[in-house]
């Protein structure tokens, strides 16, 4: 698939606008908040992993 091609989710802008429960940010702010992005492969030189960075 291409990146297009991919469906990204959209999660609720509570999990960027509040902290347990509790909003942190003004009443009016608003925040898009995907649950990843697609990222061209030219752009990636490597992967941090737990067990360090692997290059591709």
């Amino acid at each position: 698939k291409t990146g297009e091609e991919i469906r990204i989710e959209e999660r609720n802008e509570d999990e960027v606008l509040c902290i347990k429960g509790r909003r942190v940010a003004p009443m009016s702010a608003k925040a898009f908040n995907p649950a990843f992005d697609v990222t061209p492969k030219n752009y990636v030189t490597g992967y941090i992993t737990e067990k360090g960075v692997l290059r591709s």
